[in-house]
C-alpha cells in the first residue's frame, strides 16, 4: 500500500511538468488583417535557441532545452513584440495576432486639422 501512495505522489508531483509545451507551434499574424506575418522570428532570450517563421506563417520550435523560468520573445518588424514564460506554454495550437507599431509623431494627429503649405513661412 506504501507503494501506491508513493506512486501516486510522484506522479502528482510530475504532472505539471509533462502539460508543460516541449515544441511550441502554430501560427502567427497581424491583429487586424488576420495575414500571416511570415517575417516573424521566435527567439528563447539569451539562448541560442530560434525559429524563422514559415511564409504561411506557421512555426514550431524545440523548447525541450529551456528551462520555465526562460522567456520567449515573438517579434516581427513593423509590429509590437509578445513576450511568453515558457512555463505558461501549454502543448497547443497558438494563433498569436500582433498589433502594428504606429508611427511616431503621428500618433493623435489629424491630417485634416495639419496646417496647409500656405500658411507655412520659408
Amino acid at each position: 500500500m506504501l507503494f501506491v501512495k508513493a506512486i501516486v505522489l510522484a506522479s502528482l508531483i510530475l504532472l505539471p511538468r509533462v502539460a508543460v509545451a516541449q515544441y511550441f507551434h502554430g501560427q502567427i499574424g497581424d491583429n487586424r488583417t488576420y495575414k500571416p506575418l511570415p517575417e516573424a522570428s521566435i527567439q528563447v532570450k539569451d539562448k541560442p535557441i530560434s525559429c524563422q517563421v514559415n511564409p504561411d506563417g506557421s512555426f514550431e520550435v524545440d523548447l525541450s532545452a529551456v528551462s520555465d523560468t526562460d522567456t520567449v520573445l515573438i517579434s516581427c518588424p513593423g509590429y509590437t513584440s509578445k513576450i511568453l514564460l515558457k512555463q505558461e506554454l501549454i502543448d497547443a495550437w497558438y494563433d498569436i495576432k500582433l498589433s502594428p507599431v504606429k508611427a511616431p509623431g503621428m500618433m493623435g494627429l489629424n491630417a485634416d486639422r495639419l496646417p496647409s503649405q500656405r500658411f507655412l513661412k520659408d
